[in-house]
């Protein structure tokens, strides 16, 4: 069966608002990052083994991060791209 047009609607509205959710804690993660630069200023925390670790993460996550706003400019672009096709009316 398949979902009305409404149902349709609705479940991409909580789509968008799970994402916006996700995206305003990526916003509040940059007072994180202002909090790990003091940190790792501090007198010895920054071992050979912890700024490799350290490193990793960070690359791991910038990648991630760069490939999610790809992937929202992609979407974007073709949700842009749709237009409305209006079907016959029946008889």
């Amino acid at each position: 069966m398949s979902m009305s047009r409404k149902s349709h609607v609705e479940s991409l509205e909580r789509k968008i608002n799970e994402l916006r959710a996700v995206s305003k804690k990526l916003q509040e993660g940059n007072a994180m990052l202002d909090e790990l630069w003091n940190l790792i200023h501090r007198p010895g925390w920054t071992t050979l083994p912890e700024a490799t670790l350290v490193e990793a993460i960070l690359e791991s996550q910038t990648k991630h991060a760069q490939t999610a706003y790809e992937l929202m400019k992609s979407l974007m672009s073709a949700a842009a791209k749709v237009e409305l096709n209006p079907q016959p009316l029946p008889p």
